[in-house]
């Protein structure tokens, strides 16, 4: 990166974030959750990048506020909203969530998806499954089929085609050291290797699933080439019925102009203000 950039993202990541919330559309409208934040939280800085999120001076308040318990809206970095609308998830769609954690992506997706359309959201984790739960209730999430389960063996689990699936991998982390400082000592170059290991391997597993003509986003909020890249360049060179899908003629142009000539998604704490975070585009080839 050369020692300059180099520098402006170690002072990047000493710096603290602003809390950010992301609207439940299946509830609220971002205008009305905007003036409502406002009201409690003081400053509220709209997102650059994805609609619906919203930066807050003072977070804590929000989070005590009646609207977070009711489900208005649900904590999210800006980055972390950028690889579902990478997917452009339509209405009708079912949609796997191969990593769903917590369900904030879950959650965005089913917002996207209207009306029509429901989101299958693996973890294997049984603290992640209590919390995808709590947020099926929470946020209203009707259309959420939450599953304890391992997306390596999401192949031999389930038997319907999706229409898209969303791997967000289990990585370092190392995006996030604005938030989470510990991870600078926690983390070793070695345990890398290990991570891109399985993060091939969760690609594997789910990749049958996708029907021809679909589309697979895999992120990570991690820079590592280890864990972006490296990954993808496995996976294609095993998987030739899967292609690069270049989404920067249909996306808005704000997330459009964070993609590169491929169209891969690389976000920056010291150039973008956000968490550090890679997404990438898949197809599967029809026929």
């Amino acid at each position: 990166m050369g020692a300059e950039d180099t520098e402006a993202l170690l002072r990047a990541n000493n710096e603290t974030p602003a809390l950010s919330v992301v609207v439940n559309r299946l509830k609220r409208r971002p205008e009305e959750v905007e003036v409502h934040l406002a009201s409690i939280a003081g400053s509220v800085t709209p997102g650059r990048f994805a609609p619906g999120v919203f930066h807050l001076k003072d977070g804590a308040e929000a989070l005590r506020d009646p609207a977070f318990e009711k489900g208005w809206f649900f904590l999210m970095d800006e980055a972390a909203a950028l690889p579902v609308l990478l997917m452009e998830p339509q209405p009708g769609d079912t949609v796997l969530d191969a990593c769903a954690g917590g369900g904030g992506k879950t959650a965005l997706l089913l917002g996207l998806l209207g009306a029509g359309g429901r989101v299958i959201a693996l973890d294997p984790s049984a603290r992640a499954h209590r919390r995808l739960q709590e947020a099926r209730m929470r946020l209203g999430l009707d259309r959420l089929l939450p599953v304890q389960a391992d997306a390596r063996q999401a192949s031999r689990l389930l038997t319907r085609p999706v229409d898209r699936v969303l791997v967000d991998a289990p990585c370092s982390g190392l995006g996030t050291l604005r938030r989470h400082p510990e991870r600078k000592w926690q983390q070793q170059e070695a345990s890398l290797a290990a991570l891109a290991r399985l993060q091939c391997e969760l690609l594997r597993g789910v990749a049958p699933l996708l029907r021809p003509g679909g589309l697979l986003v895999y992120s990570t909020c991690s820079l590592e080439p280890e864990e972006t890249d490296g990954v993808i360049e496995t996976f294609l060179r095993e998987s030739p019925d899967f292609a690069l899908d270049d989404p920067r003629d249909t996306l808005p142009a704000p997330v459009a102009g964070l993609l590169d000539s491929e169209g891969t998604l690389r976000t920056w704490p010291h150039r973008h203000g956000l968490d550090g975070f890679y997404a990438i585009r898949l197809k599967r080839r029809s026929g």
